[in-house]
């Protein structure tokens, strides 16, 4: 009977958790569920030469295994190539933080650098570190340390008109051996989301994304 009880507490517990989880992602200004957001990607090589340009859609749903840890399912296809991929996003009134595709990208160095993520309220100076352990890479066993900073305030031009946003700079801590310093440096506007994001590798490539 004690046993029951205390399966029926838990089980209680899950369930809450799951439907606080809901509401708060639906409570997001930014990105709401099942609505479509797209997003030039570009490769360049050392010498800045655009050598690869896609158009990738990111749709939001909720997911009952995700809310428990907070996240909502991000799937992510490359309209060229049909291909799919699904990753998370934290998206609520306080913390934003997109999960970016990486296999159709065909690698997973940009792991290394952290995700575009913004926990309000900003300021200039504002530094997190974290470490993320991704159990279905390289790093599952010892993780990647990461840190990200607010730079500056900055402005980009979107849809023809300048927008003002908050400049982040952010890299691994770890790793460095035998992947080097990977870099991500992003741009962010609180009505409109991560406006461009790019990744800097070693070899001197970079792989961008830029909201349509």
């Amino acid at each position: 009977m004690k046993l029951s009880r205390l399966r029926f507490i838990k089980t209680y517990k899950l369930i809450l958790i799951v439907i606080f989880s809901l509401q708060g992602c639906a409570h997001s200004q930014i990105y709401k569920v099942d609505e479509d957001y797209f997003f030039r990607v570009t490769s360049s090589d050392s010498s800045g030469l655009i050598n690869k340009s896609d158009t990738f859609q990111m749709k939001i749903t909720n997911s009952l295994k995700l809310a428990v840890l907070g996240l909502q399912k991000a799937e992510w296809t490359n309209l060229a190539t049909g291909e799919k991929e699904l990753r998370g996003i934290t998206n609520n009134a306080k913390t934003i933080e997109i999960e970016p595709p990486y296999k159709l990208l065909h690698g997973f160095l940009t792991l290394l650098a952290p995700y575009p993520s913004a926990s309000l309220p900003l300021g200039i100076g504002y530094s997190f570190e974290a470490t993320h352990s991704f159990y279905y890479s390289d790093f599952k066993e010892k993780g990647v340390t990461q840190t990200t900073t607010v730079k500056s305030i900055d402005s980009l031009l979107f849809h023809g008109h300048k927008i003002s946003t908050w400049f982040f700079v952010g890299n691994n801590n770890s790793h460095f051996k035998k992947y080097g310093k990977n870099i991500i440096e992003y741009w962010f506007n609180e009505s409109i989301g991560f406006i461009k994001w790019k990744y800097y590798f070693p070899n001197g490539k970079t792989i961008t994304f830029e909201k349509l």
